[in-house]
């Protein structure tokens, strides 16, 4: 080819790139909003995501999560759920699945049982613009800025780098929600809300059920005020068929367990874990006041919450969309259930309002009548005076913890100890130095149950029911083995790790209760 040619082939793809360029410059609707919502995305999801493996489990939960993953290949069986050594009713096995599958491919520990969390925080991130987008279908720049102001969130990305179910189910939960609203006017969008809601359950729990069922239940209760017809839902053949879908697979797990093991299974999966807790309280004591109620919300959030709640009061009317009347509603209905709980509410639980507060604080922004870059100002400021998306280690909480090592270097001086016919005690009481439960059964327990004191005096109690025929080995601080050694006999410290001590002893002084 002759040098002129090769000049004019080089002039025109020259020119090409820079079409396109230009062209990408002046994209229209809805692609800028679209680039810039996977930009930040990929941004703010970078360091959570390089963080990944570094530190240690550090949550009770988390070892937890720790032991449950492991439990299918120690026990042989990956068709139920094991914590503490026995088959365990309390979480489906979705995330413990994903990561035992991980550990069987050669990744470390702490990776393993993280990386699931992460991906479902980027999978957050995600459906957090998919909601801004249902919300707000006339300005999709909804969409990055409720994506930037859910990543200030500390809470949010601690759990997104932990290895706690919670990620998933707001991922589950927030992609219920935003198919949902889409489906009212795109009813091909219930099969992705059936999808979300029965993965959601084998995730932790039925949130996105929940979330679903009182977003319809609101919809039907509000309809004077919109135009999506309750009938109308209902009649439409691709409700009923993603309805019956998502029964199917939030049922699933719960039907398959109940034909193992009878009702225990029901009892502890819906009666302890979600009845119990939520079960109204009479006692006046017990109901919590407006101020705790608020607190919970905000989580110490109170720059982004704060503003988020007050946005999503405001949404429908702001918006003329009374079809969204049911969001706020969905708040309120929380609010009310945590003031008269009997049992104990996680202050994580509110993490699962975050995105929805973020997306309502971007789309009312929005309306606001302001050029777009005093509207960009705005919501970078609040995104800053929240946290900003960009967390460091030590924002995160991932950070190597010198305790954590000594638990688990005492918990694996037990496993090690090879005395199978000694029963295995730790000592649980006391204000501090509470030894992990997961962390015990991986570490220390080697398959077999363990027996967890709750005073000293119940290690008597226990020599004299029977319940301790032989020799003991233990982990223990050294103040809660000095309140027990009087009831020892041939006490022999085995390990030191810090303050906890690893020891032995021939046998237990019986004692009456």
């Amino acid at each position: 080819m002759k040098t002129g040619s090769l000049r004019q082939a080089g002039r025109r793809a020259v020119d090409r790139v820079s079409a396109l360029f230009r062209r990408f410059l002046a994209l229209p609707a809805p692609w800028p909003p679209v680039i810039a919502t996977v930009l930040v995305i990929l941004l703010v999801w970078a360091i959570p995501a390089s963080n990944v493996g570094v530190g240690d489990l550090t949550q009770n939960d988390e070892f937890l999560t720790l032991d449950r993953s492991t439990s299918f290949v120690r026990h042989h069986d990956w068709m139920n759920v094991y914590s503490l050594n026995a088959v365990s009713f309390r979480k489906p096995p979705l995330q413990y699945w994903m990561s035992a599958l991980l550990i069987e491919n050669g990744m470390d520990l702490v990776p393993a049982l993280r990386w699931p969390s992460v991906l479902f925080g980027l999978a957050t991130l995600v459906a957090t613009a998919l909601l801004a987008a249902a919300v707000m279908p006339a300005n999709l720049w909804a969409m990055p800025a409720a994506v930037l102001l859910t990543a200030s969130s500390d809470r949010f990305w601690k759990g997104s780098v932990s290895a706690i179910l919670d990620s998933g189910a707001i991922f589950f939960s927030v992609l219920a929600v935003a198919a949902t609203i889409l489906a009212l006017r795109r009813p091909g969008w219930w099969y992705v809300a059936a999808a979300a809601i029965g993965l959601g359950a084998l995730q932790k729990a039925p949130v996105a059920l929940a979330f679903v069922a009182l977003y319809l239940v609101f919809l039907w209760l509000t309809a004077r005020w919109h135009p999506c017809g309750f009938r109308k839902i209902t009649g439409d053949r691709h409700f009923r068929r993603s309805l019956g879908l998502a029964l199917v697979l939030a049922l699933s797990w719960h039907v398959f367990q109940l034909a193992q093991h009878g009702m225990v299974a029901i009892t502890e999966s819906f009666g302890d874990q979600m009845i119990g807790r939520f079960s109204p309280s009479a006692e006046a004591g017990l109901i919590r006041t407006p101020g705790e109620v608020l607190n919970h919300l905000l989580g110490s959030e109170d720059v982004l919450r704060g503003l988020g709640l007050l946005a999503l009061i405001v949404l429908p009317w702001r918006l003329k969309r009374f079809e969204l009347l049911p969001l706020p509603l969905i708040v309120l209905c929380y609010a009310t259930a945590i003031a008269f709980a009997t049992g104990f509410i996680s202050y994580r639980y509110s993490i699962f309002f975050v995105p929805f507060l973020s997306v309502a604080l971007a789309a009312v922004l929005l309306t606001l009548p302001l050029a777009p870059r005093w509207l960009t100002a705005i919501v970078i400021v609040i995104s800053l005076a929240a946290g900003g998306p960009f967390k460091t280690r030590g924002r995160l909480s991932v950070d190597p913890a010198a305790d954590t090592r000594a638990q688990i270097a005492i918990l694996a001086s037990a496993g090690h100890s090879n005395r199978p016919d000694d029963s295995l005690v730790i000592c649980g009481w006391g204000d501090g130095d509470h030894l992990p439960p997961g962390a015990i059964s991986y570490y220390a327990s080697e398959g077999r149950p363990f027996i967890r004191l709750s005073d000293p005096a119940e290690l008597a109690r226990l020599a004299a029911a029977g319940n301790i025929p032989g020799g003991i080995h233990g982990v223990c601080t050294a103040d809660q083995l000095a309140q027990l050694k009087d009831d020892l006999v041939g006490l022999e410290i085995l390990d030191t790790q810090e303050d906890f001590r690893h020891w032995a002893a021939a046998g237990a002084i019986a004692g009456g209760g």
